[in-house]
């Protein structure tokens, strides 16, 4: 009777090591049967009740030790790695360190309500504020308001809580501690863990060196992470019997966001003397943070990053050392690409200024007299729309023949336009249109440098961060600037890399879902299942996509008919970047196709309702 796994053992295995089944062994154990004892003597073997029940026992025993071995053997190599543990292992013999966690972060304005008059008030670096949600900031610098200052000053904190954990060391080399105190949903932030062996700091290394120094190692990627000391060759041993003190901050890493001035007061009073004190906080948007680094990136990055040698030469270097890039305090960039622009389109740095050019340069419009509205006429400051072209603009200049017009946006405007002012109701006819075409001369003498044979000198670094969710959002621009100093220091001497935020290529995708259910399903607590699922497989489709990805509704068909409940579904882009898509961007059968510069993202949340 034959063996048979199941589909749910039959994905738990990646590799094909022994890769052998039930029936393979059985035609195996067969064979050997015949080649030891002959034709006629196996035959009775296998006829008879018992031979087949013995080898049908081996064959099992063998396919279960070879799933198991297969199982086992996945965690041996990245491209079949399941275990986070094994993955960490791998990537740190390739010589590659896997991302930690890096907290969000603000900038906090603090003001006096008044002066401390007798002592001092000093902030001690650690210094607990309160944010929403139960989430707590600790302040990363000292801060002092002298007697009769009220401020303001400006100080830097971070999402998290600081931990504490002491252990004994017994003397032996290579030893290592698990750090099993973190709080459930948060891991240990980038570059923040402090070790002291015996009242002595010792230096955190990414990876233990071939030193005779005090030196130590967090394996971040662990569960639970890992302190590792060294061997008296790479790392001094601690001595028996030191005490080993470490504290580390345990972040949220995204979800530890903040929205601007939702950080605003302290844990603990703030007391001066006998003097208790007030003040008020204010804060932009924190950064967004970054989560500690995934399997499958590792996947990607630990070969990628090894095979650069730590110069970046070719593009697939560059890729490599960007996608792999984290700073401490900005954060980890989510996607990133390197691109040797040829054109102002391939160029996100360049239509970045072009469209800020478009934005301020006004666009002159004449006509012959204008009809006031309900509420009066033409006015600086109002949006304006035209009737024939679309075109929308904002007024920053009129006279009573002539509007000068910035952001325009959706087309020209055309003589015999007629526009209206959307705040006053006020109407004129165009009789022309004076485009200065600034950012139009620009843009030709731009695609005419690209295109000149100095074509390997300049490369383009887009990148992009990513929220609580995994949508990709604009890059903090410190993160940009860290990027530009560490790609640039290892850049061949004949280029220049420009980081710029990717945003100008990013489509952030809105779908709207109408499904028809099955019998069965018409109930509320099934529909709303049903209706769940739908928005998780489309929201798992439009994350973490690689650029150049297109968006194929076919494809978004064949995952939500795939759902069970689902006879049939209509699914339309109803919004790329917060807008219903511009005539022409979808093509004929509604897929939103991207060249390979480009990004596609997770918009708002998939609308499902029910046909």
């Amino acid at each position: 009777m034959a063996v048979f796994l199941s589909e749910t053992a039959k994905d738990l295995v990646r590799s094909t090591f022994f890769g052998k089944d039930f029936d393979t062994y059985v035609q195996e154990i067969n064979d050997q049967l015949i080649l030891q004892f002959g034709t006629e003597i196996a035959g009775n073997i296998v006829l008879s009740d018992y031979g087949q029940y013995l080898i049908e026992m081996h064959a099992f025993a063998l396919s279960t030790m070879s799933w198991y071995g297969d199982r086992q053997a996945d965690d041996t190599t990245l491209q079949y790695v399941r275990l986070r543990s094994a993955a960490n292992v791998i990537a740190r013999q390739l010589g590659y360190k896997p991302r930690a966690a890096v907290a969000p972060a603000i900038s906090i304005t603090m003001t006096l309500l008044f002066p401390p008059t007798l002592t001092r008030l000093t902030l001690e670096r650690g210094r607990i504020l309160v944010g929403p949600g139960g989430l707590f900031y600790v302040t990363t610098e000292e801060v002092i308001f002298d007697v009769g200052e009220v401020g303001p000053k400006t100080f830097s904190a971070v999402e998290g809580e600081v931990i504490e954990e002491i252990f004994t060391s017994n003397g032996a080399p290579n030893q290592f501690f698990f750090l099993e105190t973190i709080p459930v949903g948060k891991s240990i932030a980038q570059d923040s863990p402090r070790t002291f062996v015996n009242n002595i700091e010792w230096e955190e290394q990414a990876l233990l060196i071939f030193e005779r120094i005090n030196e130590f190692e967090v394996q971040y990627g662990f569960n639970p992470p890992r302190l590792q000391f060294g061997d008296g060759v790479a790392g001094n041993v601690p001595p028996k019997e030191a005490e080993i003190r470490t504290t580390y901050l345990a972040t949220a890493g995204p979800a530890g966001a903040v929205s601007a001035n939702t950080v605003v007061n302290f844990q603990a009073p703030l007391i001066a003397g006998t003097q208790t004190l007030s003040a008020t906080l204010t804060h932009d948007a924190s950064t967004p943070g970054s989560p500690r680094e995934r399997i499958d990136s590792i996947r990607i990055n630990a070969p990628l990053v090894t095979q650069t040698a730590d110069r970046a030469v070719t593009q697939k270097d560059l890729d490599a050392l960007i996608n792999a890039f984290i700073d401490p305090v900005f954060g980890a960039v989510a996607i990133g690409r390197a691109t040797v622009p040829r054109t102002v389109d391939d160029d996100a740095e360049a239509l970045t200024i072009l469209g800020l050019i478009d934005a301020c340069c006004p666009v002159l419009l004449v006509h012959g007299g204008s009809l006031a509205g309900n509420f009066g006429d033409f006015a600086p400051g109002n949006q304006i729309t035209g009737s024939l072209s679309g075109a929308t603009g904002t007024i920053v200049r009129l006279s009573t023949t002539t509007l000068e017009v910035v952001s325009v946006t959706d087309g020209p405007f055309v003589p015999s336009d007629l526009v209206t002012d959307t705040i006053s109701g006020a109407t004129a006819t165009l009789s022309a249109v004076e485009d200065p075409g600034v950012a139009e001369r620009l843009r030709i003498y731009w695609d005419a440098v690209l295109a000149s044979n100095c074509k390997t000198n300049v490369v383009n670094a887009q990148v992009l961060s990513a929220d609580g969710t995994g949508r990709y959002v604009s890059a903090p621009v410190g993160l940009a600037q860290s990027l530009d100093t560490y790609i640039n220091a290892r850049a061949e001497s004949t280029v220049h890399v420009i980081v710029t935020d990717g945003a100008i290529n990013l489509f952030s995708v809105s779908l709207t879902v109408e499904v028809n259910l099955g019998a069965g399903f018409n109930n509320e607590v099934a529909r709303q299942t049903v209706f769940a699922t739908v928005i998780a497989v489309l929201e798992l489709a439009l994350l973490e996509r690689t650029y150049g990805q297109s968006l194929r509704i076919s494809d978004l068909y064949a995952l939500v008919e795939a759902v069970e409940g689902v006879v049939y579904s209509h699914i339309t882009i109803s919004k790329i970047n917060g807008d219903a898509p511009a005539s022409g961007v979808l093509n004929g059968f509604g897929d939103l196709v991207i060249e390979e510069f480009q990004v596609i993202t997770l918009g708002e949340s998939p609308v499902v309702s029910q046909i």
